[in-house]
């Protein structure tokens, strides 16, 4: 043992003894300290678009009860060169995220993990959604006003051809 060297002991009581350059220096009492551990992984992660929206809406189960917050990553197929981005860290209890940073017609997958003080859990599930482009109600309107008024000029033609 070198003489900077520190060796624990712990006798045979409660006290702890640091052990320098051959002498006992007393360390105290002895207690026991639990070390953080890392979160569990979040799971039954899904993704889907939100209605009326090229929003995409994502939702998890919150399985660990020591995380410190939550960190949702994306990618796009085709991917990127750069591969999995982080959409957001987001607080502790966090069970949805809104990603709205969407191009149409790329598909978007997504996971989520826990983190705290000791590290990142796994990561959850992945799923994916296709960001389709919304036209809105007059994509659907229009041409059943328009079939509509058709039929109804159909009907007041025969009418009066029959009057």
């Amino acid at each position: 043992m070198r003489a900077n060297d520190l060796m624990l002991d712990w006798g045979d009581s409660s006290q702890l003894y640091f052990f320098s350059a051959g002498q006992a220096i007393p360390g105290g009492s002895v207690r026991a300290v639990e070390l953080p551990r890392v979160p569990e992984a979040p799971s039954g992660l899904a993704a889907k678009q939100v209605w009326l929206s090229t929003d995409v809406e994502i939702t998890w189960q919150d399985e660990s009860d020591d995380e410190t917050g939550f960190r949702v990553q994306y990618r796009t197929v085709p991917s990127p060169p750069f591969g999995w981005r982080t959409a957001a860290e987001l607080a502790a209890d966090a069970t949805s995220y809104r990603f709205t940073d969407t191009t149409f017609d790329l598909r978007y997958h997504f996971r989520v993990a826990a983190f705290n003080d000791a590290g990142t859990s796994t990561w959850s599930n992945e799923d994916s959604v296709v960001v389709l482009r919304w036209v809105g109600p007059w994509a659907i309107l229009v041409p059943v006003v328009i079939l509509a008024l058709v039929g109804w000029g159909r009907w007041a033609l025969r009418s009066r051809r029959r009057g």
